[in-house]
């Protein structure tokens, strides 16, 4: 099976903090991965960022407000690599560019998979976007490629990547991501026809 990747290096997330709203939200997902959301405070982001407490005001009304925008953010850089991809026609391509994504931004990665459920329904509803989005992309591609695949193959594929997500850019040396792609989509074989 070929593969067009969109790009094969990591790519973060984000553009650099060109701005002080940029700057905290960074500051809040690093914090965030570091210790948790639960000891995220006003004080600790803009120490991070290097910003004044009325800058972090004139931007969110608090520390959730900042660090879910941030995983808004990350959402929809990791949702345009996915749709990208899956534009190809090939799930493998979709696979990696999510892992190529998430290890360039492994904080982002922790938080938005993992963290950022902690702060309720809100949290919850930007991971489950995140899949979502991963899903749809994976099931485009697979359509591309099958006339029917099934219906739950995105959400099957997107809730075990991730997991490994997760865990790969966490890793001081992750594994190479078109490899971890071939190995997930492989499990999958059999339902992609």
């Amino acid at each position: 099976m070929s593969c067009r990747l969109v790009n094969t290096a990591p790519t973060p997330a984000w553009p650099p903090p060109d701005s002080a709203r940029r700057r905290l939200e960074i500051a809040a997902i690093s914090l965030t991965a570091e210790r948790g959301a639960d000891e995220l405070t006003v004080e600790a982001i803009c120490r991070r960022a290097d910003e004044p407490h009325d800058s972090f005001f004139a931007e969110f009304a608090d520390v959730d407000s900042c660090l879910l925008a941030a995983v808004d953010r990350g959402v929809e850089a990791v949702s345009a690599r996915t749709d990208a991809a899956a534009r190809d026609g090939e799930p493998r391509a979709v696979v990696t560019q999510v892992l190529l994504c998430l290890s360039a931004e492994p904080a982002l990665a922790r938080v938005a998979l993992r963290d950022i459920g902690t702060l309720g329904r809100a949290g919850q509803a930007r991971r489950e976007q995140l899949i979502q989005n991963v899903s749809r992309g994976i099931t485009t591609a697979a359509a591309t490629e099958h006339e029917d695949p099934p219906a739950m193959l995105g959400t099957m594929v997107a809730g075990g990547l991730a997991e490994v997500a997760v865990r790969w850019a966490s890793s001081p040396q992750p594994p190479d991501a078109e490899e971890i792609a071939d190995q997930l989509l492989a499990l999958w074989a059999p339902w992609l026809g």
